[in-house]
């Protein structure tokens, strides 16, 4: 539909312009709101409302995908739904939508709290266990200055872990 590339033609322009977002970080904007598209098949953006949303972030909680578990991360729908809200939220305060989109119902953008938690906590890292450590340490021979340092780094690494 032409006026929805018009609108984000003018979304991205302000993107990079207004807010000094880089191309790189623009595409991900351009991907979430495709992913808007294609669950709404290219619906006008004036018709969204708080039943659409709703439905968006229950299709992408169950939107199938090619990785191991066949379903998008938390992370990524957490991802999603912030750069379509975002945009929806720019939308609603644009002259031609300001009485189409509401914010109330960009609202409902958003996963549980409990999810949202989640999806910011980051990724835990598996670290080594002393006795990997050790034995690591132990495999550094210890003959010069080199082993030695490398042996006092990988001690003091592990201290602070």
């Amino acid at each position: 539909m032409y006026e929805n590339e018009k609108i984000k033609r003018e979304f991205f322009e302000h993107l990079s312009g207004a807010e000094g977002f880089v191309k790189s970080s623009v595409r991900t904007f351009a991907e979430a709101i495709g992913q808007w598209q294609l669950f709404s098949d290219n619906d006008d953006f004036a018709n969204f409302n708080k039943s659409k949303a709703a439905e968006f972030r229950e299709w992408l909680a169950s939107r199938a995908t090619k990785t191991k578990s066949g379903q998008l991360t938390i992370v990524t729908q957490y991802n999603y739904l912030r750069r379509v809200k975002r945009f929806f939220t720019w939308l609603s305060g644009h002259p031609d939508f300001r009485n189409k989109v509401f914010k109330n119902d960009i609202e409902f953008l958003r996963l549980s709290k409990k999810d949202a938690l989640i999806a910011r906590s980051g990724t835990t890292k598996t670290m080594p266990t002393f006795e990997e450590v050790k034995q690591i340490i132990l495999s550094i021979g210890g003959q010069n200055e080199i082993d030695m340092r490398d042996r006092a780094i990988i001690s003091s690494l592990r201290s602070s872990l």
